[in-house]
């Protein structure tokens, strides 16, 4: 059993994604994706046993998030998640919002080879009608970022590339 979201977009949602209950992640994948003015881009109720395997995150963007990119809300352990239950390392991911102050509990960090208060990361476009919409603007950072691209992934960060 295994889900991927790749090269979507979650916009102006309160949560981009909710993985509800203790159901366990068999082989999440979330890659080149882009979450764009959501509170909370990945919201999991509960981490679930550590026999549970296979959460992934690689070269999403992170727009206008104001509460965390990745949520656990029941049940964190850090520790375990990254040393027993991630497919691979947490890498290339970006967002805009700075490191807050006081750490947001539950909040995953997943900035390996990413960029957190990345600043320049302009569009194309914000209209949802537009063929452009949340494509990088020409110049855009994310639009050939290096770091955390596996073989066959597209060169830029989030859904959509130049």
């Amino acid at each position: 059993r295994g889900y991927e979201f790749r090269e979507c977009i979650f916009s102006q949602t309160s949560v981009g994604v909710e993985l509800l209950e203790a159901a366990g992640w068999g082989d999440f994948q979330f890659v080149n994706n882009t979450f764009y003015q959501c509170p909370i881009g990945l919201r999991i109720e509960k981490q679930p046993a550590t026999s549970s395997k296979g959460l992934s995150f690689r070269r999403n963007l992170f727009l206008g998030t104001s509460k965390a990119e990745v949520l656990i809300e029941n049940g964190f352990n850090e520790d375990t998640l990254i040393a027993s239950q991630m497919l691979g390392p947490m890498l290339g991911n970006w967002t805009d919002r700075a490191a807050p102050a006081t750490p947001v509990p539950g909040e995953l960090a997943l900035w390996g080879e990413g960029q957190r208060g990345a600043t320049g990361l302009n569009l194309a476009s914000t209209d949802p009608a537009a063929p452009s919409f949340l494509a990088p603007a020409p110049g855009a950072p994310q639009a050939a970022a290096v770091g955390g691209q596996n073989a066959g992934d597209p060169a830029w960060i989030g859904a959509k590339g130049p």
